[in-house]
């Protein structure tokens, strides 16, 4: 199974019709995983995922923007679903497509699709008619440039 249909499964199971700003913490905390904000406490990590805790725990960068928060929250929930086991201090450089390590791109892209299922990001540029990336990037409350590598991974853009 890959990334896409993991967060799929997830969105339908946990969040199905709550609209598209998806809260992945609601989603890790339905699946028994806790989710912890630090401040400072690495100061350039954005995330941490502990398997190895009871119950597992998601650990992210409370002084990040929300945006950033929520990405992060979702990259680790990645690793927590795709079995990837304890993933020690993300930095800000796990979240790049370009990142050799496999772990961290399946995670990338589980994130995405938990966050902006393809679905709905085809029905508000196809079926709506919206062109706005920042009003995409609000209605799905992301980053404008992570809904722009979104848009042009559906080839929207």
């Amino acid at each position: 199974m890959n990334e896409s249909t993991h967060a799929l499964q997830l969105v339908r199971r946990y969040w199905a019709q709550r609209g598209p700003a998806i809260d992945p913490t609601d989603i890790a905390e339905q699946m028994g995983v806790r989710v912890v904000a630090f401040d400072n406490w690495f100061e350039t990590a954005s995330g941490l995922y502990s398997a190895d805790e009871v119950p597992p725990t998601i650990y992210y960068n409370g002084t990040e923007a929300k945006v950033r928060q929520r990405f992060t929250i979702a990259h680790e929930l990645g690793h927590h679903v795709l079995g990837h086991g304890t993933r020690n201090r993300d930095t800000s450089n796990a979240f790049r497509m370009s990142n050799p390590d496999p772990a961290e791109v399946a995670a990338n892209r589980f994130a995405a699709h938990l966050l902006m299922p393809d679905y709905w990001v085809e029905h508000f540029v196809i079926t709506e008619g919206w062109t706005s990336l920042e009003q995409l990037a609000k209605k799905f409350d992301v980053s404008t440039s992570a809904m722009h590598f979104k848009l042009r991974s559906l080839r929207l853009v």
